[in-house]
């Protein structure tokens, strides 16, 4: 099964094809790291040959990084095992400024999820027992002092969320053709993105270029953002349909 994936995925992808064979020798219930857009792709196209739960949990609705639990088929899946810390500082502080300091706690990559920029400060998502960390040792982000404390998912206020916004025309509602409006690339770069499953739509891969997108969607890509999707049927003199896109930022 190794074949299938590039030479540099090969590690990871080995990692949890021993996750997924310790679950099926018995050895009861085991737990990914937080997964990129490609990873969660690896983790979905290995779980095809178990026949075994294979649960996303991200904390959040809109999650971008995601974990996995692994279960036997007939087990009852367990609640998130992820974990909310809300940030306070006084001052302004970046996504950037927040990953940098929590990485420089020993925390590993794999163990932080979406980082969420709300009113009442930020939210970090997090696998334990890295939330035990960063609320012991977490005082400064940059310049800033920092509070730490829990927060319930169910409690995480709505995240502020930035748009710049794209206007286009598309031959077709295409995902190929709507990836390249939204990465400003070639139709065949586009492509490319697609069929290396670096794509999602509404949080499902689809490594298909000539699948055709709804007309209200969210397409996410890796090294390139998150959109949000509105074609409302508008055709101009040429054909080509028009489309509203709103780049995460």
């Amino acid at each position: 099964m190794l074949h299938h994936f590039a030479p540099n995925e090969r590690i990871f992808a080995a990692h949890i094809m021993d996750l997924f064979e310790q679950v099926e020798r018995g050895k009861g219930i085991r737990c990914t790291g937080f997964c990129d857009l490609r990873q969660a792709a690896i983790v979905h196209q290995i779980g095809q040959a178990y026949d075994l739960n294979c649960q996303p949990f991200g904390g959040w609705t809109d999650a971008e990084r995601v974990l996995f639990v692994l279960a036997p088929s007939q087990w009852q899946m367990p609640d998130s095992p992820i974990v909310a810390i809300c940030l306070q500082t006084y001052g302004e502080v970046t996504h950037r400024d927040i990953l940098g300091s929590v990485l420089g706690l020993g925390i590993k990559r794999e163990q932080i999820g979406d980082i969420l920029r709300t009113e009442n400060g930020h939210i970090v998502l997090v696998k334990p027992p890295a939330d035990r960390v960063i609320l012991d040792e977490l005082k400064r982000v940059g310049r800033e002092a920092v509070k730490c404390s829990l927060i319930a998912l169910e409690e995480i206020p709505e995240p502020i969320r930035n748009f710049r916004m794209i206007k286009g025309t598309v031959k077709s509602l295409r995902l190929d053709s709507v990836v390249s409006l939204c990465a400003n690339c070639s139709r065949e770069k586009g492509k490319l993105l697609v069929e290396k499953e670096l794509v999602t739509v509404d949080a499902v891969v689809r490594p298909e270029p000539a699948f055709l997108i709804p007309e209200s969607c969210t397409i996410s890509i890796r090294g390139h953002g998150k959109f949000q999707i509105a074609c409302d049927g508008v055709v101009t003199a040429k054909g080509r349909y028009v489309i509203t896109i709103k780049k995460y930022i």
